[in-house]
């Protein structure tokens, strides 16, 4: 009787430009979706006032660095899945998937024990002021309390999509941020039955939103949708497979975490020039992940493709992946950059309308918005080096956007240009880190074997066929 051929085998037999609108496209709009709850939760504390929104950017990089762990994790996790499932070693891919549910929950714990308790000063050196400190502590306390729940539900969706159901977990992930966005004024200014919370109402509306995410999560596994065995003792955590998947994670962690630091010395920063500024780059943030969630989306749904094809030998598939993902990658990011640059004025209104955020916040957005022409092929380059399983280059990547680029050119331009060195720095950064990026591409793509064409035939040959998994 011929064995049952799991999903996960198309990934190496599959037209190219069909799985990655397979893979990316689900998680493009699932990560739209949650760019768009990010944008909607941001013009609503926006309608609190000006140091609502501060409070809202001083408290991000808590966040931030939560995110760090928990998609690091899950990244690691689902890059050490999608090799083992090319390399037909499912009970192996079974134990990842099952230490990886573990350490949502250890993670998570650790997360809220450590920080909670020490909320108020690590706000206050984050720049939180006297007015901003309140608003920021109702805010970020309610998202730290409940760490675990965010923690499993940013895991399980990069685990989930790796072996095979991207769908599925771009389908969660939707239902999630729109529950989040119906609920944000219900909690923010007491609709119906609810109390009126201000700030800490768009918090609660988060966890409410991620905690039936991370139920949909469970009914997965209940239902015997993953292709996973499930062991008590593949549940145990086990050193060599943590060791392989933060060797790859690490880099995401790194890099994100990277970047919660930075924003630290960006916001304390940027909040000497005035609480409009800082507010101004709050907006920023929030435009720019909606403009970055594609683009991100993209290189999650390659990640998985050239870790399978790698896993399996086959290298020229690998390299397709690559280019094309780049190729829409860039398309987006151009397109992105216009529109920001053609209406920024109508942008910022819809977050605030007062006449000195407005007349600084142009100019910012549209320097800021140059960034957008490298995001994609940046995000790629790192998620290339994830896939194959190369931790240390990715890290490299990460750590010289922030602190090699960024960094010193921000209080460079800001001693240079005042304010305006601020918006100058990113887009500048971005270029010199894109370019260090795609260089390590293409030194360890040409040790591999791998080759990166503009146009490639309308079937790559496949090297090592899939018959099960």
């Amino acid at each position: 009787m011929p064995r049952k051929v799991h999903k996960s085998a198309a990934m190496g037999t599959d037209t190219i430009w069909r799985l990655l609108f397979r893979f990316s496209g689900p998680a493009i709009i699932a990560m739209m979706v949650a760019a768009s709850y990010h944008i909607v939760d941001t013009i609503y504390v926006g309608s609190l006032g000006t140091d609502a929104l501060a409070a809202m950017t001083i408290s991000q990089p808590i966040m931030l660095i939560f995110i760090a762990v928990e998609s690091g994790s899950g990244i690691g996790a689902a890059s050490l899945i999608a090799r083992r499932l090319g390399e037909k070693r499912t009970d192996e891919a079974s134990r990842v998937l099952c230490i990886a549910i573990t350490l949502t929950i250890v993670l998570g714990g650790l997360m809220t024990a450590i920080s909670l308790p020490l909320l108020n000063p690590i706000l206050t050196v984050f720049g939180a002021t006297e007015t901003v400190l309140p608003l920021a502590h109702s805010y970020v306390s309610i998202l730290i309390f409940f760490a675990v729940v965010d923690s499993f539900f940013m895991v399980m969706g990069a685990v989930i999509r790796s072996e095979g159901s991207p769908l599925f977990s771009s389908i969660v992930s939707i239902t999630s941020a729109l529950i989040n966005i119906i609920l944000d004024p219900v909690f923010i200014y007491g609709w119906g039955p609810a109390p009126e919370m201000g700030i800490a109402g768009a918090a609660t509306a988060t966890v409410i939103a991620r905690s039936i995410g991370a139920l949909l999560f469970i009914t997965y596994f209940i239902r015997g949708k993953s292709s996973a065995h499930f062991r008590l003792r593949y549940f145990i955590l086990k050193l060599s497979v943590l060791k392989e998947i933060y060797r790859v994670g690490f880099a995401s962690m790194v890099r994100m975490g990277g970047w919660s630091i930075l924003m630290i010395f960006v916001n304390r920063l940027a909040i000497s020039f005035g609480v409009t500024t800082i507010a101004i780059l709050g907006v920023i943030n929030r435009a720019n992940s909606f403009a970055r969630m594609p683009s991100f989306g993209i290189s999650q749904g390659m990640m998985p493709l050239v870790g399978y094809n790698f896993g399996a030998g086959n290298m020229n598939r690998a390299g397709e992946v690559f280019s094309k993902a780049t190729r829409a990658a860039l398309i987006w990011g151009t397109i992105c950059a216009a529109v920001i640059l053609i209406f920024p004025r109508q942008i910022l209104s819809i977050f605030n309308s007062e006449a000195e955020f407005l007349a600084q916040g142009i100019t910012a957005i549209r320097i800021f918005s140059l960034a957008y022409l490298t995001q994609g092929p940046y995000f790629n380059s790192s998620a290339f080096f994830q896939a194959i399983g190369k931790g240390i280059a990715s890290l490299v990547i990460g750590v010289a956007r922030e602190f090699l680029f960024i960094l010193p050119l921000i209080y460079l331009l800001t001693y240079l240009l005042g304010q305006r060195g601020i918006w100058i720095t990113f887009p500048m950064a971005d270029i010199m880190a894109v370019c260090l990026a795609l260089a390590l591409v293409v030194t360890q793509a040409r040790k591999l074997g791998i080759h990166f064409k503009l146009r490639y035939p309308q079937k790559t040959p496949v090297v090592n066929s899939d018959k099960d998994v």
